[in-house]
């Protein structure tokens, strides 16, 4: 069963005891001016194995805002990294890769509210290419997915399915 997307202030991004994490609903965009606020970078790689066709599909967005976001959205340090393990074809991948971030940014809750556009743009992403599988069925494939979502110092992991994450500061 899908998990609900917690939203958590991760050890790794800040100094001091988790003990003073703030819940979303106390929770605002923190300025430049806090103690710490990380520097992410990415790179991605994938490889086939030994299977004949390559089904997984990636996103590495080191600046979220800037690439996805409304214009009057608050600028600071936000990145999108998201995993995708295409099975029975590559479509729902491909799809997911390339519809998520847009659904997030574009849902109600957003900027203010992460957990619950996060939440809506995997329902609205799933819901999404139902139809387009309705409308044509040669699409008709699956994916799991794993995505972080980091803005300022607050990364909620998103798991769909059986995949994993490592996240750790250098």
């Amino acid at each position: 069963s899908a998990r609900k997307p917690v939203l958590s202030k991760h050890a790794s991004f800040a100094r001091g005891p988790l003990s003073n994490t703030k819940s979303e609903s106390e929770r605002t965009f923190e300025s430049a001016d806090v103690e710490y606020i990380p520097v992410v970078r990415s790179g991605g790689w994938a490889d086939i194995g030994s299977r004949s066709t390559m089904e997984d599909v990636y996103i590495c967005c080191d600046n979220f805002l800037r690439d996805f976001g409304p214009e009057n959205c608050e600028e600071g340090p936000s990145s999108f990294y998201g995993v995708f393990d295409g099975h029975g074809g590559k479509h729902a991948a491909d799809f997911v890769c390339s519809n998520l971030p847009r659904f997030i940014v574009e849902g109600d809750g957003f900027p203010g509210e992460i957990e619950k556009a996060v939440s809506s743009a995997f329902l609205q992403t799933d819901a999404a290419f139902a139809d387009a599988c309705s409308v044509n069925s040669s699409l008709a494939s699956g994916t799991t997915a794993l995505a972080a979502l980091i803005i300022g110092r607050y990364c909620p992991s998103l798991v769909v399915s059986y995949s994993v994450a490592l996240l750790f500061r250098c």
